[in-house]
């Protein structure tokens, strides 16, 4: 990612936030609020030939540092961020705001992981800064993970059990559960899976999504890349939505080279 100079970051500041703050509409707030559920914004980055991560899922850079600024004002404008268990262990993230968008301390969104099998290791970065993460997993059962959630909660995380989905946590429940906690608005970042069933769900009439928005960098990372969505499943029946209808209202902006989707989901 380039370096510029902090006379570009105060433009790229003051771009986001008019850019972001015209898509947070009081409408879309009203409707999340009547579902019980965070507002909910799916986020994501890719190339031009559709991968989000380089091979084996691993991170490497994508768009560029005045897109970076806008995803940025997105976390700080949200009360949590939300991302698999692959992002953690492939990436140990920090899943902090770096900018300051305003005359105060940036806010810094409440991480929240999707650990069906309870995999976080207790030496990652999001339970080091006393920000009190919220983890979601399976019912554990008696025995070795009954020990690791005490681990957690020492460590300040809250540890929910949810409902077993084929496998996976109830993201639905995961969501009204962070509505009770106080989480009015919510950042959903990765990784593949996660995002492909937030995407998945847009189709249907209980939509997980109240706002996408989506950085295309003009690179191409090649077929070893981690694509956005997984290979189609012949038995599946999910229909990915489409967004050239009139259903849709679809703006767009360029943050440096990189142009950057948006679109609310009614």
């Amino acid at each position: 990612m380039e370096n510029i100079s902090s006379e570009s970051i105060s433009f790229w500041k003051e771009k986001s936030k008019k850019f972001v703050d015209e898509l947070y509409s009081e409408s879309l707030k009203e409707k999340a609020i009547s579902l019980e559920r965070p507002l909910v914004t799916l986020t994501y980055a890719q190339s031009l030939d559709g991968k989000i991560a380089g091979p084996d899922k691993k991170a490497i850079p994508i768009s560029s540092e005045p897109s970076f600024i806008m995803t940025h004002y997105i976390r700080n404008s949200n009360h949590g961020i939300l991302v698999g268990i692959g992002t953690i262990l492939n990436e140990n993230p920090r899943l902090s705001t770096r900018y300051t968008y305003s005359s105060t301390e940036a806010n810094q969104p409440i991480p929240v992981v999707l650990d069906s099998q309870l995999r976080i290791p207790l030496a990652s970065n999001i339970l080091e800064q006393g920000r009190n993460p919220i983890i979601f997993c399976l019912d554990l059962g008696p025995g070795k993970s009954q020990s690791k959630k005490k681990q957690l909660e020492a460590l300040g995380a809250q540890v929910y059990e949810c409902p077993n989905i084929a496998g996976h946590v109830s993201i639905e429940y995961c969501l009204k559960v962070l509505f009770k906690c106080g989480i009015k608005s919510l950042m959903v970042e990765g990784g593949s899976q996660i995002i492909q069933a937030f995407i998945e769900s847009i189709q249907e009439n209980s939509s997980m999504v109240d706002l996408l928005i989506v950085t295309v960098a003009p690179c191409y990372i090649g077929a070893s890349g981690t694509p956005l969505l997984a290979p189609a499943n012949p038995a599946s029946s999910n229909v990915l939505p489409n967004f050239t209808s009139s259903n849709y209202q679809v703006s767009y902006s360029q943050f440096g080279p990189d142009i950057v989707l948006a679109t609310t989901i009614s």
